[in-house]
């Protein structure tokens, strides 16, 4: 049986993905003037191209978890990869990954520490849900594949930055001495 993963609205449209097995399928639903309201409208199932790229500890692909190394901007953050586009930007030789780490269900003190930590970055206090985290595009080789590790590693992650810089420091050492 299918399960929700991610349930959303956006500008004209909303988005569901379910989980059956091992295929994650993604839903459109157009949203359809009709009258005085707005009705929603099933639309089609997207088939994603599957464009991946090389992060520092393997393969990623869409729907893919990965966690931001520590020394970046975007350091310690959880995310999903929502699309990745090969030789994006045509100044550099490298994917870009797109990312979402709003899709994500962080501890209060993880929100806390994120909010200071994107304050330097913004020059402004904003809250949590008003920071632009939804499509952050990152390069491959700041990126650490999470996807398959177990709950209670996930959410110690999603717990606090000193956690999460832990885990990603073991993970960079482990490929250093491969």
């Amino acid at each position: 049986m299918p399960k929700i993963m991610v349930k959303r609205k956006r500008k004209g449209f909303k988005m569901q993905r379910l989980i059956s097995g091992d295929t994650i399928h993604t839903i459109f639903m157009r949203q359809m003037w009709k009258k005085d309201n707005y009705e929603y409208q099933t639309g089609r199932e997207v088939k994603n191209e599957m464009h991946t790229a090389q992060a520092l500890n393997g393969e990623i692909r869409p729907y893919d978890w990965v966690i931001v190394v520590p020394s970046d901007t975007y350091g310690c953050l959880v995310g999903v990869v929502t699309e990745i586009i090969p030789f994006g930007s045509p100044e550099y030789d490298t994917d870009d990954i797109h990312i979402d780490f709003m899709d994500t269900d962080y501890s209060d003190k993880r929100k806390n520490e994120i909010v200071e930590q994107m304050s330097g970055l913004y020059g402004e206090d904003k809250p949590f849900d008003d920071l632009p985290l939804d499509n952050v595009i990152k390069y491959p080789d700041s990126l650490i594949r999470i996807t398959g590790i177990e709950l209670c590693i996930l959410t110690k992650l999603l717990e606090s930055r000193e956690t999460a810089e832990a885990f990603c420091n073991q993970v960079i050492m482990e490929r250093r001495n491969v």
